[in-house]
């Protein structure tokens, strides 16, 4: 394993590729940022994504509660976190569970089947770097067309 770089909070940007639980080492979230590797942080996933929400100028519950207004969906739902900087994340499973990853799909180039474990996935993001997960290609690529369902709404729609 590469080393990992070590922070005690992170600010998401437009870099920030995905976010994941740090399981097997010492910390709380895993950040998969553009062109530099994988970082190590010490706040939690849902902490992360909610300041993330903050900075871009709503909570994180009233970001999710839009989504469910605007496109009728009603689990797993994407969060437009900065409009102004097309900021945007997709929980992998329930946001309430330690094993949720978000995933930046602006960042994914490809999502294909693991090639060892069935109904897992091999995430490749534009810069080359590769994220496995225990999702399947299928529920990951129907996650990824509502999320960007979502965006366009919020990232591109005229509202005036």
């Amino acid at each position: 394993m590469p080393e990992l770089a070590f922070l005690d909070e992170y600010l998401i940007s437009r870099s920030t590729m995905a976010i994941v639980p740090a399981f097997e080492i010492e910390g709380q979230s895993k950040i998969y940022e553009r062109n530099k590797g994988v970082m190590l942080v010490e706040e939690k996933s849902m902490n992360i994504i909610s300041e993330g929400c903050l900075l871009g100028g709503s909570s994180y519950d009233g970001r999710k509660d839009a989504v469910k207004y605007r496109t009728g969906v009603k689990s797993k739902i994407p969060v437009p976190m900065n409009v102004f900087k097309k900021i945007g994340a997709m929980p992998t499973h329930s946001p309430r569970l330690y094993e949720c990853h978000w995933l930046f799909p602006y960042h994914i180039k490809s999502i294909s089947p693991h090639p060892d474990q069935e109904l897992h996935s091999v995430i490749t993001f534009y810069d080359g770097q590769e994220l496995h997960i225990d999702v399947s290609p299928y529920s990951l690529r129907l996650q990824k067309m509502k999320a960007f369902e979502a965006f366009t709404i919020f990232f591109e729609e005229d509202l005036y």
